[in-house]
């Protein structure tokens, strides 16, 4: 009788971790950029993006990304100037849900650094 209510528990315990140890589920966030300065952008990359030119107030199209997070490293010039926004790891953030996102990339007052926001649409 013993040996039943053993093989029980093995059995019941491995079901437990097994079913609470799934994968994690992938998303599917649409983002595109958009500059929101009153600069023109080039040679503007963020995750796998890379494009030539962003003018003022122009959106990319969007793109699809499996998973993806409200803050991403952003890197880009300004009339030859370099600027970047590294973000060094996700540590505390969590994937985007699936939907619609914009990364609104800017510059601060000084026109010294970048600003990014993101916007769920």
């Amino acid at each position: 009788m013993k040996r039943i209510f053993l093989i029980f528990g093995i059995l019941f315990s491995l079901f437990i971790f097994f079913t609470s140890c799934s994968d994690e589920e992938s998303t599917e966030a649409n983002i595109r950029i958009k500059n929101v300065s009153s600069e023109n952008y080039q040679n503007v990359s963020v995750l796998t993006f890379s494009l030539e030119n962003l003018e003022s107030g122009d959106l990319s199209e969007y793109r699809q990304f499996e998973r993806a997070y409200r803050i991403a490293s952003v890197s880009l010039e300004i009339d030859g100037e370099n600027f970047d926004l590294q973000i060094i790891d996700f540590v505390g953030e969590e994937p985007l849900e699936s939907g619609n996102y914009t990364y609104e990339i800017g510059l601060n007052q000084n026109g010294d650094s970048l600003t990014f926001d993101l916007v769920k649409e």
